[in-house]
């Protein structure tokens, strides 16, 4: 139990000194209120999660009243099945209360830990991958700097699958196995390696593989662990974000340029 316990603390220890992950800043401390188009409410405190074609009709909550309770149904009808009867009860076909839904088993003191460090790891590795795609430039300096997360992921991932260790329960081993299949493919990028250039763009591709099922396993582990409201964009949305920041970034350096050559040009005209 106790090199359980130092295991665990030396994974928790280690994402925290994986410190070159950029993490997006809080919303403002504001809820919000807008509804789908099946007539749902949805609330949430962060802007940037509401799809942006609901944007426009965003309401600030700042709590309402209950709604009145449904009027009561006669003594001799009876609710639909699958419906729900006045007190909000869901009954059967003849009438008797549908049975609940089976409560989630809690996770143990052990499990729990172990969920969280694997949680917290793996979303400081995805939000890495992100930057690869938006914090580096072609240069040689930047393939350096990617060979260098590549190989902290890799470090990380293996550390990460020997916490797992040989639990036999489907979805670590599952989880242990996505660890060290993709941990290889990270470690074969180093920054002594021959052509970089070619191997990190190898390792671009590879990541649009590794980052969507990175994904996957942190909402399942959030969902295991009663974590809502996690910044959680898609690849592709988070692409196309990065591909206009970018082209942005370039037409106000083309703009900059152009300002500067006609700044001496206009003063070279007046000696």
């Amino acid at each position: 139990m106790h090199h359980f316990y130092r295991m665990v603390f030396g994974l928790t220890a280690g994402i925290l000194l994986f410190g070159f992950v950029l993490v997006p800043p809080a919303a403002e401390a504001k809820v919000f209120k807008w509804k789908d188009d099946q007539g749902k409410y949805h609330f949430t405190d962060n802007p940037a999660k509401i799809p942006a074609k609901y944007r426009g009709h965003l309401e600030e909550f700042k709590g309402e009243p209950a709604p009145p309770a449904p009027p009561k149904a006669e003594e001799d009808e009876e609710a639909p099945a699958g419906e729900q009867a006045g007190d909000g009860t869901a009954v059967t076909e003849g009438g008797a209360p549908a049975p609940a839904e089976p409560a989630k088993p809690a996770l143990s003191k052990e499990e729990k830990a172990l969920l969280t460090a694997l949680h917290n790891g793996l979303y400081k590795l995805w939000m890495s991958h992100l930057q690869v795609f938006s914090a580096y430039d072609e240069s040689e300096i930047d393939q350096k700097k990617i060979a260098k997360v590549a190989q902290a992921s890799a470090d990380q991932k293996k550390q990460m699958a020997k916490a797992i260790g040989k639990n036999e329960t489907p979805y670590y081993k599952k989880l242990h196995y996505f660890l060290k299949k993709s941990g290889k493919k990270e470690a074969r990028l180093r920054e002594t390696s021959q052509n970089l250039a070619r191997r990190v763009d190898s390792y671009k591709k590879s990541l649009k593989k590794i980052i969507p099922k990175e994904r996957t396993f942190i909402k399942e582990m959030a969902e295991k662990l009663e974590i809502k409201d996690e910044y959680l964009p898609d690849l592709e949305s988070e692409l196309a974000r990065i591909a206009e920041r970018k082209k942005k970034l370039q037409e106000g350096r083309e703009q900059y340029k152009k300002k500067k050559l006609e700044q001496m040009k206009s003063k070279y005209e007046s000696r």
